[in-house]
């Protein structure tokens, strides 16, 4: 029985970016590290582990600039950035079984 094992990594790098047309207000950009590690043996199972944010990046992972509204504010809207943060440090495993 023959078995193959990879390992991958990735940075993703986002630069700071414009939010607004005339570039007046940016996004902050951000970076991530990923990585995989992975065993498959002939009889077709698979391993893997795959990390996310290794180095617990504390960055928003999207931005945006507009007017919304959240109930207590007026009727006209703020206008405002609003931001959705990177995931956690994480880990998940997978097993697999290709027929």
């Amino acid at each position: 029985m023959q078995a193959d094992s990879a390992a991958a990594s990735l940075l993703r790098y986002l630069a700071a970016y414009p939010l607004t047309a005339d570039d007046a207000v940016q996004g902050h950009g951000y970076h991530e590290w990923k990585g995989k590690v992975s065993y498959e043996l002939d009889s077709g199972w698979d391993f893997g582990m795959y990390f996310d944010n290794i180095l617990n990046e504390k960055a928003d992972a999207a931005e945006s600039y507009y007017v919304y509204r959240l109930q207590g504010q007026p009727a006209s809207g703020v206008l405002g950035m609003t931001a959705h943060p990177l995931e956690p440090v994480g880990a998940r495993i997978e097993v697999t079984k290709c027929f």
